[in-house]
């Protein structure tokens, strides 16, 4: 009865903007008034005994200061035109259904502190043009947790918004997706997806600091999408992807680990720092920072892309003419023990190098046992040879033994010596 009625007001609401636009009506609603939910201990998102109001209305507001939280659960098919969370910390239990809402905010007020978790499975949607999410102000700490469901703006002009301070946290298959080629940009001050994906179809992912683990994926996938990246990055054993580019500010740093997958065509700008301890970055273009560190691994890794993984080396790959700058460092993993005819894949120069790494820092050998960088900047490799002054040693202690040899070999005027005094 409630859905029926909520769709009835929304329609109507958009229809009378309409009518107003056109000079056919004047505007003639009246303030917003909350509609407060009253149960600390949570309950039915239906039942009318929960809310101010006496039922669920349009714009319902939490604001219990419910340090520790508590569930609302929703059945599928409920629409409100703007959930706001103040201080509070519920959790909606989607239940498998669909929970549309024209617009979002989570403690995005002055003086609010809190998080709003969607528990899936189920969909939190928005296909109104437009629509949108706010997570904190920047003066607060405010959360997102989307675990095991799906939030889809479909609507054009849609936008996600996390202020400096707060956090979108994506978990436990749980999904972040903008559908609409008309998309605005997803703007989030903290990025936390773990077995999660974050994709916009539309426009621009913008974002400061980043944990990217288990098998995750963030894409700015439409054409031309962007990623822009200002704070520190950790793509652990996760896909991080952009059709146009992906663009690392200068005070950003990026750490590659358990078979990481950076791809960004055709231009990708390599923050202040980079780390590769493990796994694939790969670019058309790319613009190199001050340091590079690789670390020295053999053979093939597994990576993780959308989903799939490939078998690749770990390193980097540009299919452009590479123009490597700053410095190059390179360690050993802890307790590896380098061996003579060690052979190390660092880089694919898909179409030649143009410049070359200021300076290359390399990890101290055993005895006997010397850095061949020859290869560099040709097929990307660096090994390990005999240690020049081991080889002068050999080849000299090889033409001694032979001089020895000689002199111990019996000349025939010895022979017939011997044999004229028996």
């Amino acid at each position: 009865m409630y859905c029926t009625a909520a769709k009835s007001f929304r329609l109507g609401f958009a229809v009378a903007l309409i009518l107003t636009a056109w000079g056919l009506a004047p505007m003639t609603f009246g303030q917003v008034t909350p509609d407060y939910w009253l149960n600390p201990k949570g309950g039915s998102y239906a039942d009318d005994a929960n809310w101010s109001l006496g039922a669920p209305g349009a714009y319902p507001n939490f604001n219990l200061g419910a340090t520790n939280g508590y569930s609302v659960l929703l059945s599928s098919g409920e629409f409100a035109i703007n959930p706001v969370i103040e201080t509070d910390n519920p959790t909606f239990q989607l239940g498998g259904g669909t929970f549309t809402a024209d617009y979002l905010d989570v403690c995005d007020g002055a003086g609010t502190a809190g998080s709003l978790t969607l528990d899936g499975p189920g969909k939190f949607y928005q296909d109104i043009d437009p629509s949108y999410i706010n997570v904190g102000n920047g003066s607060n700490a405010a959360q997102l947790i989307v675990n095991q469901a799906t939030v889809n703006q479909d609507g054009l002009q849609s936008g996600l918004y996390v202020a400096p301070g707060s956090t979108l946290t994506v978990e436990n298959g749980g999904t972040v997706e903008q559908t609409d080629l008309g998309g605005q940009a997803m703007n989030i001050a903290n990025l936390v997806v773990n077995s999660g994906t974050v994709t916009s179809q539309g426009n621009d992912i913008y974002f400061g600091s980043a944990t990217i683990s288990n098998g995750s994926t963030v894409a700015a996938s439409g054409s031309g999408g962007i990623l822009n990246i200002s704070g520190s990055v950790y793509l652990d054993g996760s896909n991080l992807s952009a059709t146009s580019a992906i663009v690392f500010g200068s005070s950003a740093s990026l750490t590659v680990t358990d078979g990481g997958y950076l791809n960004a065509f055709p231009y990708l700008t390599l923050p202040h720092m980079t780390d590769i301890a493990s796994g694939l970055v790969q670019g058309g273009y790319v613009t190199f920072g001050s340091s590079l560190t690789m670390q020295l691994n053999l053979g093939l890794v597994k990576v993780f892309e959308g989903g799939n993984t490939l078998s690749a080396y770990d390193e980097l790959v540009t299919t452009a003419p590479g123009e490597p700058s700053g410095t190059l460092n390179l360690d050993f993993p802890t307790g590896f023990s380098p061996v003579i005819g060690d052979v190390f894949n660092l880089f694919y120069w898909g179409d030649g190098v143009d410049s070359a790494f200021s300076q290359v820092n390399t990890p101290a050998l055993p005895p006997g046992e010397y850095w061949d960088l020859s290869d560099l900047y040709t097929t990307g490799t660096v090994s390990i040879v005999p240690e020049p002054t081991s080889i002068a040693l050999m080849l000299a202690a090889g033409g001694l033994l032979l001089r020895r040899r000689a002199a111990r070999t019996p000349q025939p005027f010895s022979i017939r010596k011997i044999r004229r005094f028996v």
